[in-house]
């Protein structure tokens, strides 16, 4: 069946922007930018880590988690460093929603000098709302973990 022309440079457009939004989303946390991730995710999104064993409920306690966890006092302070490479992302469209799977490796530095790192999985759920697409559930899934030492220590504060 052919399509018209502007629909389907739409359906391209829309998985473009729900791509660079998946990428927009873990470059906030590797820049330690909360404010970046929280610009992806509807107000009232939902992000599961691990299966469902840690679910935020909406942008407000996303955002409270966030803060907490880039803190000089949490898990992931100043001075340790992420990476996420995404790759093989399946946009899936259905008028003003989508879905997307997305397979990555991420890299984590430790207080311990170490760097885990990891297979992850992410299905994500999206909408388009004011004319703009965002995060409206992400479930994220750790396949594999391994760590390493780091060749050049950290010098943290």
């Amino acid at each position: 069946m052919n399509q018209p022309a502007d629909t389907d440079q739409r359906y391209l457009r829309d998985q473009s922007d729900i791509t660079r939004l998946i990428h927009r989303f873990v470059q906030g946390a590797d820049n330690r930018d909360p404010e970046a991730m929280l610009s992806c995710v509807s107000d009232d999104g939902i992000v599961s880590f691990n299966d469902g064993e840690l679910v935020l409920r909406g942008r407000e306690q996303l955002g409270k988690w966030l803060y907490a966890l880039y803190d000089k006092d949490g898990i992931l302070k100043p001075g340790l460093h992420s990476t996420h490479m995404m790759a093989n992302t399946v946009v899936e469209l259905d008028g003003d929603r989508a879905t997307a799977k997305t397979s990555g490796v991420t890299y984590h530095t430790t207080r311990a000098n170490s760097n885990i790192i990891r297979g992850v999985h992410y299905l994500d759920e999206f909408a388009r709302i004011d004319g703009q697409w965002r995060l409206v559930h992400r479930r994220h899934r750790c396949a594999w973990q391994m760590e390493s030492p780091l060749s050049t220590p950290l010098a943290l504060k």
